[in-house]
């Protein structure tokens, strides 16, 4: 019975599951986000494609971008064969920047076992 009350625990992790990071290349030139890897290094440096209109998205579409500090390599082929540099980025294409929107049930879940613990005088987590 006592281990019923890991389940929300649990369900939180589960939903995060589904909200995993992308990776792509920000071009430091123009507003777009590079997302077709090409698969291999370059002398070191990961490279992504621009064939397509789909190998790439507007910064704008693309949410919890966090910089990786990381330099990426964008070969164009659309018009000839170009190289620019970039950056490499991690960001997710829906407004659901993971954690942000769990805070505020964790904290109720969190309060709700303490005043239970406290209520019964027993650990519900206990090293028996």
């Amino acid at each position: 019975m006592k281990y019923l009350q890991l389940i929300p625990i649990l369900l939180l992790m589960l939903t995060t599951l589904g909200t995993q990071a992308n990776t792509g290349c920000r071009s430091s030139s123009t507003t777009y986000t590079y997302i077709n890897p090409e698969g291999r290094l370059r002398n070191g440096v990961p490279s992504y494609y621009h064939r397509y209109e789909s190998d790439r998205l507007l910064s704008t579409s693309t949410y919890c971008v966090v910089d990786t500090d990381s330099p990426c390599y964008i070969y164009a082929t659309r018009s000839g064969y170009s190289s620019s540099p970039g950056e490499l980025v991690e960001y997710n294409p829906v407004n659901n920047c993971d954690i942000d929107s769990y805070v505020a049930v964790m904290v109720v879940i969190c309060s709700g076992m303490g005043f239970m613990m406290l209520k019964r005088k027993s650990h519900i987590f206990s090293i028996d």
